[in-house]
């Protein structure tokens, strides 16, 4: 693996955004409406699909590309999230709970972006930074 890469197993970011996808899952398990809740699924399942995807990725720019777009994920997971509560589909406590953990997702994913700008070619750099980016993030 080269210094740009992580296993994304090994990602906090990558942990919490598949816990996230498993909480949301649960939580609108009781929803009659199949339309929000294949959307709320399916938009909580592709934020960690694209950090496992884009860390796969041996380009820096297609990796980027992907880390890109589970944090674009972060913005329509909470959107969709806030019209579901509006809309009588969740609860507002649930909403709040998943609302302030994707919130933390989100940033953390941005410190692993900024961290991934600006790395250079010193592989066990990558991984403190990108691990205590994340961490950082997370506080």
């Amino acid at each position: 693996m080269d210094s740009l890469t992580m296993y994304y197993e090994d990602l906090n970011v990558w942990k919490r955004s598949a816990n996230q996808a498993c909480a949301v899952v649960q939580i609108i398990s009781h929803c009659d409406n199949l339309t929000i809740k294949d959307q709320l699924t399916c938009t909580a399942l592709a934020i960690p699909s694209n950090i496992a995807h884009g860390q796969n990725r041996r380009d820096k720019q297609q990796c980027l590309k992907y880390l890109n777009r589970a944090i674009c994920g972060t913005a329509e997971l909470a959107t969709q999230l806030t019209i579901a509560h509006q809309i009588g589909f969740l609860d507002q406590q649930a909403c709040k709970e998943i609302l302030a953990e994707n919130t933390i997702i989100g940033r953390m994913l941005g410190s692993l972006i900024k961290a991934k700008l600006h790395t250079h070619n010193e592989s066990s750099s990558v991984q403190a930074q990108s691990n205590s980016a994340t961490d950082e993030a997370a506080s």
